[in-house]
């Protein structure tokens, strides 16, 4: 939490000096090893930071906000479920506890790894959280990676249901990347909030050899999940009229849940090892917006 705190302070603090371009093509350097080519980008990470930096589409601050996508994914597929609100709060002091039942899972709606469980292996600690629910309304989100799209959006805490996997833990996370029409990868996460893994996978379910951010790959076998294909319609559908997105989803007892929509992975900054596979898919992306700024 310290970390993250002078992280937000430093960027709120130099933005108005330092253009989101430059501190993006920075953030990009010391964290690839090499400059990213923003006129003429090849990688899927320069054309994903490219989707960040000059594609305004006004719907991104939608999928931003995780109560306003709701709406928007519902109006958009009314037969898609969603993990269920079990309450929205201006403060953490306007929370009922002793309403929720034993397990939930507590956010705000304004940023990205704004979250804590509350299970029965891992009880609720008042204080604790709420201090991290204080600092989370303090802060305006877009400080911390430039990402224009959280820039001044209603801060709210929300409760959701807790939905569980095979183990009693965190569902597994399947995030489908969907660029011009087409799917990407599909990449599953799992252990989140422990040891987490990822390992990606074509829409037919072919493993692809490439490491995601360096993390390590899942040390089992990874069957599909049952509604992949719905999976896939899903995504595309959310995803249409996009240059990217990327749309998360979880599978409870072969039951598809619809958690979040992710404009730009790590904030244009996702790291694929080897190369080759930056490439690749980067060639797979197809055409990016590029060379003006707008956020």
């Amino acid at each position: 939490m310290q970390l993250r705190t002078l992280t937000y302070w430093a960027n709120r603090l130099t933005a108005r000096w330092l253009p989101a371009t430059v501190f993006c093509v920075l953030r990009y350097r010391l964290t690839q090893g090499h400059w990213p080519h923003l006129r003429q980008p090849k990688r899927l990470s320069e054309k994903i930071l490219c989707s960040f930096l000059y594609d305004h589409d006004p719907r991104r601050r939608i999928f931003a906000d995780k109560l306003a996508m709701r709406d928007y994914a519902q109006q958009k597929l009314p037969d898609c479920r969603l993990p269920e609100v079990l309450g929205v709060y201006d403060s953490f002091n306007q929370i009922e506890f002793d309403r929720l039942p034993e397990r939930y899972v507590v956010k705000a709606n304004h940023g990205s790894g704004y979250v804590q469980i509350v299970t029965d292996t891992q009880p609720l600690n008042k204080a604790q959280l709420a201090r991290a629910c204080d600092a989370w309304l303090s802060q305006d989100y877009s400080h911390y990676r430039r990402e224009w799209y959280y820039r001044g959006l209603p801060r709210r805490l929300m409760i959701e249901e807790f939905l569980a996997g095979a183990d009693g833990g965190p569902a597994d996370d399947y995030k489908v990347f969907v660029a011009n029409g087409k799917i990407l990868m599909v990449m599953v996460s799992v252990d989140r909030f422990s040891k987490h893994r990822r390992s990606a996978f074509t829409a037919q379910w072919e493993l692809l050899p490439l490491r995601y951010n360096r993390d390590q790959g899942i040390d089992r076998p990874v069957p599909p999940p049952r509604p992949l294909a719905q999976m896939l319609d899903y995504s595309l559908k959310l995803a249409e009229g996009l240059q990217f997105l990327r749309v998360d989803f979880y599978v409870v007892d072969d039951v598809l849940y619809l958690g979040e929509l992710t404009n730009t992975p790590d904030a244009g900054n996702l790291v694929i090892v080897p190369e080759e596979w930056d490439l690749r898919l980067g060639e797979q992306f197809g055409p990016v917006t590029t060379g003006r700024q707008v956020g």
